[in-house]
């Protein structure tokens, strides 16, 4: 069971440590109980530490109990009031958070640290360790040092240490301290420095992960031809007192793991957060090569915490460049590489923002009469190289793949970064999968059994983007109605028998490169707004209906007008040259039906599409 003990101070009522393995209430004095600073027993542990009228404390503010070796939870029961936490922030009423320790906790004016107690009773007359006075700094506390006092003398236990020999000691340390910064082996250079600054015969990298210590790399001066362990002992010590610790020569010891040891030091290797992650771990053996030596003094002491925040700076290293390179590979996962290496540099462009974007959507037909025909795992590997053929058109116009939904994608272009041509982006990469098509459709037309078949929609208008998956899994993209309409666009162009619809702010914004035409004004389902739908292929297609158009634009605008006997002259004429073309003949279909059903009728040339 973790054992843990909370130091409470009150500016009033002085200083109380209280151990616990269990939950404890901390809150204002009830009537009948004690005053502060007592603790009161019961079926959970009650520690006051408030006066009864102190109101800005709760009379059941938090709770704390274990949750594994290193950390502690947080609970606030109090109904009103919130509590403070270091490096966290505010924990209003009825949140949970847990920590790992220390932790510190401020309510009003109230400073509350928990830290891990001690797991055994320290005997000094066993074993003399002694701390150094000052706590180990962490890495980020480096960001500026010059910031701390430079102090102008160097004296340890025995006096002043000579210059040449501290010279020699930092020019070792300073090569660790490099090593850290640009070698992969910086741990077993840095061992190898501890033995050869304090004369020690063994010395190791330890790294811990919350349930025990790890021999990370070991530098003996000479083979000791033994099983070796580090003292558990000083590692529960230096836990507890989180700082760098030195065993003195004492000959007579009851612990252990300490038998035959003349002299330990270890020092903490802390984590930006000022967890300890690890320890810089030295001993002198009585038997070994270095016994005898004088004992550990404090200022060797002070140059392997030196080396142990340089490997804690190296740790850091290893880190952020791990963090680095998996963000890349998860950004490159949905981004362009230029552009995950600039989120990487400016991860600030994934916040939640308001952006003019244009999304596209697009879906294979019949996929689910396919997938019956071909397998599962046949399944799978068709649609994977389909979805694998169609990103890329998206990434090569500087895209986003937004996610892949069963047999669909859905892309945006407008954000992270501005794209002020996001339109045309997207037209261009509907176009390359329009034209991908043969290629697919020759890989797969024998076992798939018939044409491969695409849906393409974009809409482009405003949109709230950023990270819309959880702190669990990434997934960047758009929210809102220009996504919904989006969706609604892909899903119509079954209707008109075409490969690709746009909205109208799409298609205006697109220049002569390519060939529009509006098919109708729709009402999409659950879209309230009335919709411009368009066909856009690219201005060089040999499509007839291009070279026609004018016929075609003259029987939508006869419809739209309630001229049916002109629009359906005028579409019979179209149809004359163009016999197959999709929305030519839904058109006509329309007409006629207008013609017949709206004699004695108002006529709305809207057109309410009869499903997605």
């Amino acid at each position: 069971m973790p054992s843990f003990q909370v130091a409470i101070a009150s500016p009033d009522f002085g200083e109380l440590v209280v151990p616990f393995d269990s939950q404890i209430e901390l809150g204002r004095q009830m009537r009948g109980e004690s005053p502060p600073l007592s603790v009161v027993e019961g079926t959970i542990r009650r520690v006051i530490v408030a006066p009864l009228g102190r109101k800005s404390v709760s009379r059941r503010h938090f709770e704390l109990a274990p949750e594994s070796l290193t950390s502690v939870e947080i609970r606030n029961v109090s109904e009103k009031r919130s509590l403070e936490i270091a490096g966290f922030g505010k924990l209003r009423s009825g949140e949970v958070h847990s920590c790992e320790v220390p932790i510190r906790i401020e309510v009003d004016n109230l400073g509350f640290e928990v830290t891990e107690r001690s797991l055994f009773d320290w005997n000094d007359d066993q074993v003399e360790v002694r701390a150094l006075n000052h706590m180990t700094l962490t890495p980020s506390a480096f960001a500026d040092p010059f910031s701390r006092p430079i102090s102008r003398s160097i004296e340890g236990d025995e006096g002043l240490l000579g210059s040449k020999q501290l010279i020699e000691w930092l020019s070792i340390a300073m090569g660790v301290l490099q090593s850290a910064a640009t070698s992969p082996d910086f741990l077993t250079q840095s061992a190898r420095a501890v033995v050869e600054i304090v004369d020690l015969d063994r010395a190791a990298a330890l790294t811990f992960d919350g349930d025990g210590w790890q021999v990370a790399a070991m530098y003996e001066r000479e083979p000791l031809g033994e099983s070796w362990g580090p003292s558990q002992t000083m590692l529960r010590k230096l836990r507890q007192e989180r700082r760098t610790l030195r065993q003195m020569p004492v000959r007579t010891l009851a612990n252990a793991s300490l038998v035959g040891i003349e002299a330990v030091v270890v020092a903490p290797i802390l984590s930006h957060h000022g967890r300890i992650i690890g320890a810089l771990y030295g001993e002198r053996r009585q038997t070994g090569s270095s016994s005898g030596q004088p004992q550990i003094s404090e200022v060797e002491a002070m140059l392997v915490e030196v080396l142990a925040c340089g490997v804690a700076a190296g740790v850091a290293r290893v880190e952020k460049e791990r963090a680095a390179m998996q963000a890349q590979v998860q950004f490159e996962q949905f981004f362009t590489p230029e552009l995950a290496r600039n989120l990487q540099s400016n991860p600030r462009l994934l916040e939640g923002r308001n952006a003019d974007v244009s999304i596209l959507f697009c879906d294979v037909r019949g996929f689910s009469r396919i997938s019956e025909r071909l397998g599962s795992e046949r399944t799978m590997s068709w649609i994977s190289d389909l979805m694998g053929e169609l990103s890329l058109p998206v990434l090569e116009s500087n895209g986003v793949l937004v996610d892949y939904i069963g047999d669909e994608l859905m892309a945006m272009w407008g954000a992270p970064d501005d794209q002020p041509n996001h339109a045309m982006l997207a037209c261009q990469a509907a176009v390359a999968m329009v034209r991908n098509i043969p290629k697919m459709d020759a890989r797969w037309r024998d076992a798939v059994g018939e044409e491969l078949r695409l849906g393409i929609g974009i809409c482009s208008g405003a949109a709230h983007v950023g990270n819309t998956g959880t702190t669990k899994k990434f997934k960047y993209g758009p929210l809102g109605n220009t996504v919904n309409v989006a969706s609604r666009i892909q899903g119509a162009t079954k209707f008109f028998n075409v490969r690709c619809l746009v909205h109208e702010d799409t298609a205006h914004a697109l220049d002569d490169r390519f060939a529009t035409r509006r098919v109708a004004t729709v009402r999409l389902l659950n879209i309230r707004t009335p919709v411009g739908l368009y066909q856009v292929v690219p201005a060089d297609s040999d499509l007839s209906w291009i070279a026609h158009r004018p016929c075609f634009d003259d029987a939508m605008q006869a419809f739209e007008a309630a001229d049916f006997a002109t629009a359906i002259k005028a579409m019979d004429a179209f149809l004359t040259d163009v016999p197959d073309d999709g929305p030519g003949r839904l058109l006509k279909q329309r007409i006629q039906a207008a013609a017949i059903a709206n004699k004695d009728a108002l006529f709305d040339p809207i057109w309410e599409l009869p499903g997605k």
